[in-house]
């Protein structure tokens, strides 16, 4: 739970976007979440000098009311 470790990422729209048009912008991330959930990626561990699968899902987001209203349609 370090900050060096997290990544915060942000879609801020518009007063005049649509708010279903979301999707759009969040289907790239959810078909790589899923990719690293499922498959995996190799990646490199400099401490073991060695190679292995990485997993990696999303825990949880921090949103306001507006943005809830949007994600959930």
């Amino acid at each position: 739970m370090k900050q060096e470790n997290s990544m915060l990422s942000m879609i801020i729209p518009s007063p005049n976007s649509l708010s279903d048009a979301i999707d759009v912008y969040l289907q790239p991330l959810v078909e790589e979440l899923l990719e690293l959930w499922e498959m995996g990626i190799e990646t490199y561990d400099a401490f073991k000098g060695q190679n292995f699968i990485l997993h990696a899902a999303l825990i949880w987001t921090i949103n306001d009311f507006s943005a809830y209203g949007m994600l959930s349609g």
